[in-house]
């Protein structure tokens, strides 16, 4: 193969490129809404509203980064066990850099514009700085996985950023974290913000020569403990992306998985802690419809044969939908009992007896009720499935928007209570009869990322 016609080669499948479309798109139109809201409305923009597009930045940041990293994982195998010419894999390398890079700056300048507005409570540099960083850290384990750097490091990283997450999360630091950050003097977070272009430099010398490796093996506990994981996640089969295409090749989607349960760990740290009889108000709603879209992304079935589908009532044929739903549950339902615990814990007048029991219940009812909902959804025809998204913008917008433009608009409450809890477990049992009629075998197949 030439190594003058890698450039044109496609570095990530048509899938990768959508979602990463999408997800840039996510963050644009949220940049573009509030700076129409300056400067048509002419209210004053909210640190909430800043912090909460750079919030959205940075998850859009570490799924862009996790996707990436599986295409420079498949690269690495390839071209490892292959006698290619070094000017291939550095042609290859440089492009994937330059897409890496190109997301990064997309998303910063997105952000920054954002921030340079008059009256803008953050410092511009925050956002391409806080990115640069993240970038960096997850970079890292990146590198790892593809063996070149040391395999350790990548177990490490994750399991520092997901402890970091979690204390972030359950504690409610965010808001006094990037209080703290955004304090930083102009050229220290200049220096953030220029530490991913040096690490891609550093990326592209070190691999100047030819492929280079990193030999070495896991420690046996860390090697027992990644079996046992695998084992368990095996266990479950990922039906495919919201409006993925069934003859595209999908990267790893358990790396998607992941993502989504990491997503509901941020969300729902964002609802805790919940006490019986407190008042609701849009905003919870609105995160809930955010959990619902992760949802529509999470989907599982655990304990799946294909030969069980050629039996009679093989995978109880007439409960698929609610087989569907509690496959998720067991998959996410532990993070949100571990997030709704730390709460608990960390709040000062956590209510004892059952009341604290309403604490985790809560939570569960909420998943519940999002995942069944998404489950009923994934049956429908892709134009009402859209539809479907489309319309749970409308309680974002309605809960989001007068916060953010300090808008004067009476806000809707209700009580966390008998009448809650009864919709809610009301709205997942009809969401699963109809479920349970919609989802077929046939279906089933269709849906599934592997066939």
């Amino acid at each position: 193969m030439n190594a003058a016609a890698t450039p044109s080669l496609p570095l990530y499948p048509p899938s990768f490129v959508r979602f990463g479309k999408i997800g840039a798109a996510l963050v644009g139109v949220l940049c573009a809404s509030i700076l129409f809201g300056l400067l048509v409305i002419g209210k004053q923009q909210s640190v909430a509203a800043q912090d909460s597009t750079l919030l959205l930045a940075c998850f859009v940041q570490l799924i862009a980064v996790a996707l990436q990293g599986q295409a420079l994982g498949r690269s690495v195998s390839v071209l490892q066990v292959q006698r290619a010419p070094n000017a291939l894999w550095q042609a290859w390398l440089r492009q994937w850099l330059q897409s890496v890079t190109r997301y990064w700056a997309l998303l910063s300048i997105a952000v920054a514009v954002l921030m340079l507005t008059p009256g803008s409570p953050r410092h511009w540099l925050m956002a391409p700085a806080l990115l640069s960083l993240l970038l960096c850290v997850g970079m890292v384990a990146v590198l790892a996985r593809a063996g070149l750097l040391p395999r350790r490091l990548a177990t490490v990283v994750e399991v520092s950023l997901a402890a970091l997450l979690v204390y972030l999360m359950a504690a409610s630091q965010f808001n006094r974290t990037l209080d703290n950050f955004a304090a930083l003097p102009g050229f220290m977070l200049a220096a953030c913000a220029l530490a991913w272009p040096v690490m891609a430099g550093w990326i592209m010398h070190a691999q100047s020569d030819a492929l280079r490796t990193v030999t070495g093996s896991q420690t046996n506990v860390l090697r027992r403990m990644r079996n046992a994981l695998a084992r368990w996640a095996g266990r479950y089969q990922p039906l495919r992306m919201f409006g993925a295409d069934p003859d595209t090749h999908m990267l790893n989607p358990r790396v998607l998985l992941v993502v989504a349960m990491v997503q509901n760990l941020a969300f729902f740290a964002q609802l805790l802690p919940v006490q019986w009889g407190e008042q609701a108000t849009p905003i919870r709603m609105a995160r809930l419809m955010l959990v619902c879209m992760t949802c529509a992304n999470a989907l599982l079935v655990r304990d799946l044969h294909w030969r069980s589908l050629l039996l009679p009532g093989g995978t109880r044929l007439r409960y698929l939908g609610t087989r569907i739903v509690l496959s998720t549950m067991s998959f996410q339902a532990p993070v949100v009992i571990l997030a709704a615990l730390g709460s608990m814990l960390l709040a000062p007048h956590a209510g004892p007896g059952w009341h604290s029991l309403a604490s985790v219940a809560i939570p569960l009812l909420e998943l519940a009720c999002c995942t069944s909902l998404m489950t009923l959804l994934r049956t429908l025809p892709r134009r009402l499935q859209v539809a479907g998204l489309l319309c749970q913008l409308l309680p974002m917008s309605y809960a989001y928007i007068p916060m953010w433009f300090k808008l004067d608009v009476p806000q809707a409450t209700w009580q966390i209570g008998i009448g809650y809890t009864l919709l809610l477990a009301a709205v997942t049992c009809v969401a699963q009869l109809i479920a349970n009629r919609r989802w077929t075998p046939k279906r089933l197949l269709e849906a599934l990322t592997i066939a």
